[in-house]
């Protein structure tokens, strides 16, 4: 097996960097699990999404934490055991094109093979029985290919930041909507005091985060949006980029074509709230079967999950969004008690598929509400990250 790698040295992008209980389940049965925990990973078995701290290794039918990584260290991780393991690996290599083959089905004999055109230095072409395009949602691989790309248009965006000294429990991941902004704030712990923290917000409401100077304004917006978070971010140091990208959908329903094979990003991109665990669900059984030139039982499997993927992540949409078709609840909905919020919450999540449990309600109502909406509690202080 041959892996070309553009970079030299992976740096920092903005993207989510962990698996949600499922995807861990997956690393474990890949084997992959304890090379993550001992390189780069960590263990995060709290989740906050407002109701009270969740116990993701008890509620969950994985019994599994989240794994939250920086992601060029997880890509140094994986790329040396590749290579570990028998893999060629090529970095600082530009891929230039990639031409189909004529009629090839894997294992076939005889056939002419799929080919690329690469440079690093020189220019040389390469060919193979199967080629895979692992080059994310703006995937060049999927358009020399040729392959016919759905999209679902999301009218939503998301802005993320690396930061320190961030004032919240460095073993709970927080996920907090504001249903009436139509925006939501998330803070995950990462290794060596690391966070990486995302805003949620409609396309439509005129902000803009690029850069490191709009830090001032990514805090403030994220403790509009959750008052809880003003603490939070009070003594914190910007670590990496800030930087904001939409969360729209597209996908290639049948990612193999004539010897070229899509991964990851470049066959399918998802929301993020769906998305962390799915592309390893995807991605990784197809990989599995590859070397032994089993493609269509990969794709079959993968093509199948993401449109089992789309379907979810279009109720959940659809649910959060309301007639206006942002990530804003319902009218009817935000007029409700926050434990019948929580039920609401519980029932749309069961449709997005087996691995999702209903969370318990571990507060009360009052004290549900006040961690919802950031108002203050009957001592009239407001609920601390530390203590919750």
């Amino acid at each position: 097996m041959l892996v070309l790698e553009r970079e030299t040295k992976f740096r920092d992008r903005v993207r989510s960097e962990g698996l949600v209980p499922w995807g861990v389940a997956e690393a474990r049965e890949l084997g992959i699990a304890d090379l993550l925990l001992n390189s780069c990973a960590l263990q995060v078995p709290w989740m906050e999404m407002g109701l009270g701290p969740r116990n993701l290794t008890e509620t969950t039918p994985q019994k599994e934490p989240f794994f939250t990584y920086y992601h060029p260290e997880m890509q140094e991780a994986l790329l040396g055991e590749a290579e570990n393991s028998g893999a060629r690996v090529r970095r600082g290599v530009i891929v230039e094109s990639v031409k189909p083959g004529e009629g090839v089905e894997p294992g076939a004999q005889g056939d002419k093979h799929a080919s690329l055109t690469a440079r690093n230095g020189k220019t040389e072409n390469i060919s193979a029985r199967l080629l895979v395009g692992v080059d994310g949602r703006g995937s060049a691989v999927r358009r020399w290919g040729s392959f016919a790309v759905e999209k679902l248009p999301l009218p939503f965006q998301f802005a993320g930041v690396q930061l320190a000294g961030v004032a919240s429990r460095e073993d709970m991941a927080t996920f907090i909507v504001n249903p009436e902004l139509g925006m939501i704030a998330v803070m995950i712990p990462q290794t060596k005091n690391r966070w990486r923290c995302y805003l949620g917000y409609p396309t439509g409401s005129g902000l803009a985060f690029q850069g490191s100077e709009k830090l001032g304004s990514f805090i403030r917006e994220s403790a509009r949006a959750v008052p809880l978070m003003e603490a939070a971010y009070a003594e914190v140091e910007c670590t990496g980029p800030l930087a904001a990208f939409e969360v729209s959908e597209s996908w290639v329903r049948h990612p193999y074509r004539h010897g070229v094979a899509l991964l990851g990003d470049a066959a399918a991109t998802s929301a993020p709230p769906l998305g962390k665990g799915w592309l390893l669900r995807c991605a990784v059984p197809a990989c599995c079967v590859m070397p032994c030139c089993a493609i269509p039982i990969g794709t079959r499997r993968a093509t199948s999950m993401r449109a089992s993927t789309i379907a979810a992540s279009r109720t959940c949409t659809r649910y959060a969004a309301g007639s206006a078709h942002s990530f804003r609840i319902p009218a009817r909905t935000r007029s409700r008690s926050a434990k019948g919020y929580a039920q609401d919450y519980g029932r749309f999540n069961a449709r997005a598929g087996p691995f999702v449990q209903r969370p318990r309600l571990a507060v009360g109502r009052g004290r549900a509400r006040a961690l919802l909406w950031g108002r203050v509690t009957r001592t009239g202080a407001r609920p601390d990250l530390h203590n919750l």
